[in-house]
This record gives structure tokens, sequence and C-alpha cells, in this order.
């Protein structure tokens, strides 16, 4: 998985790249989106689909702030040292069990579950840290 995220960044960087020179030439924002580069890129059929949005979603938001000036250009997370991943919950795709925490494409993740969760899950983030 660690090689997806590595991907996943290069993929964010040449988006971000790709818009910046189209908003320079038009002075306009692109509006593309993750399922039109499945074809080119075939690993991100193996990552959720809803993980891809979010991700889509964030840099749309950091690049609107950029353009309307105020904020620096978007800068990306290096691998290794704090990798997370949000996905939402659609029909039960996303669960806590006793050990374990359900994913959808990523199936069971090990987990201590400290508290039994009341109410409904609409999305979950995992993340990693390096001590």
């Amino acid at each position: 998985m660690p090689s997806r995220l590595v991907a996943l960044a290069l993929f964010a960087i040449k988006c971000s790249t790709i818009k910046i020179e189209y908003y320079e030439k038009t002075k306009t924002t692109l509006r593309n989106t993750p399922a039109r580069y499945k074809k080119a890129f075939e690993w991100l059929k193996e990552v959720d689909s809803l993980a891809l949005a979010n991700v889509q979603l964030d840099l749309q938001s950091a690049f609107q702030s950029f353009f309307k000036g105020g904020f620096g250009c978007p800068k990306f997370k290096r691998k290794g040292i704090q990798d997370s991943y949000t996905t939402n919950n659609q029909k039960g795709t996303v669960a806590v069990t006793s050990r374990s925490i359900k994913l959808p494409k990523v199936r069971h993740v090990k987990a201590r579950i400290d508290r039994k969760v009341n109410g409904l899950i609409k999305s979950a983030t995992v993340s990693r840290t390096v001590r």
C-alpha cells in the first residue's frame, strides 16, 4: 500500500501542475475528475472511488483558496510522515467490529477499539503517524 500512496501523491502533483497551467492560459479553473484518469493509471481502479473524490474535493478547495489570493500554492504531504486515508460510508461500507474497522477495498484493518460506536458513521479517516 505505501507505493500506492506515493503514486497518489505523484498523481496529485501532476493534476496540480495541469490546473496551474490551465488557469494561467484561460483564467478559469479546470474541473476534472479522477474517473477520467482511470484508463491512463490502472492502479486508480484499486483505490476506493470515494477516497479519490475526497482527495479531489480537498485539492479543489486548496486551489480555489490559492486562486482567490491570500494563500500560497498547495503543498503536498511527504510520504511516510503522516499517511492518511479518508472515505465515506455508503450502505455499510464502513463498519466497526470488536477488533477491526471494515473499509471499502481495504477490507478489515486491525484496530484497538476503546469505546463502542454509537450512531451513524458518515466518514472515516485512518491515519498512521511515524514516531
